[in-house]
């Protein structure tokens, strides 16, 4: 059965390689200036010379490794289509004006996030960039104890102090079972063992 099936793949991969050769690409024309008013099947036909075919590579030619050449010009839009969109912009990280004045926040609990003393100032923790923006020189992923992070005065919803359980807030704890309170132990009388 092994032996079969390894004869077959010398003869898939030869139709894989004369297929390649025979439906390779032809180079498109790169199109400069406005797209014709008029579809291109309305030109005169005798104004193109016909193109023959390539001709089919030998059946004992070995594929080609090299990897496909990248296009160089976009492809060309079939008329009465619009174009294609560009590509999507990242959003935009939030300017600060000159002169903004700051609130100077002290990181005084472990867990706290960019985006959790956004949330306590700023009142949205999705305005985490406001804050990122604002202290370029700190990693917003890598907040410590002890660290000064400002806060523009001017977007502040708040200038409370942070409380420790605002932050524990974002963290899911799994409830905690009641232990029965500490009493004296109960001993159970003993169960004698054999006949009666």
């Amino acid at each position: 059965m092994k032996l079969r099936a390894w004869r077959i793949v010398p003869e898939v991969s030869l139709a894989f390689a004369v297929a390649v050769s025979l439906t390779g690409c032809p180079k498109k024309e790169e199109v400069t200036g406005p797209p014709p008013s008029t579809p291109p099947a309305a030109e005169a036909p005798a104004a193109a010379p016909p193109v023959a075919a390539p001709a089919p590579a030998p059946p004992t030619a070995p594929p080609s490794t090299a990897p496909p050449a990248k296009a160089t010009a976009p492809p060309t839009a079939r008329p009465g289509t619009p174009p294609p969109p560009p590509p999507s912009q990242p959003a935009a990280k939030p300017v600060l004006p000159e002169g903004t004045t700051y609130f100077v926040h002290t990181v005084k609990f472990s867990g706290e996030t960019v985006s959790i003393i956004a949330a306590w100032y700023l009142g949205d923790k999705m305005r985490f960039d406001v804050l990122a923006a604002a202290n370029p020189e700190i990693n917003p992923a890598l907040i410590k104890q002890g660290m000064k992070i400002k806060i523009p005065e001017s977007l502040m919803k708040t200038r409370d102090p942070m409380t420790k359980e605002f932050v524990d807030s974002f963290y899911k704890r799994p409830p905690t079972e009641k232990a029965p309170p500490p009493g004296p132990a109960k001993e159970e009388e003993p169960v004698p063992i054999g006949p009666k």
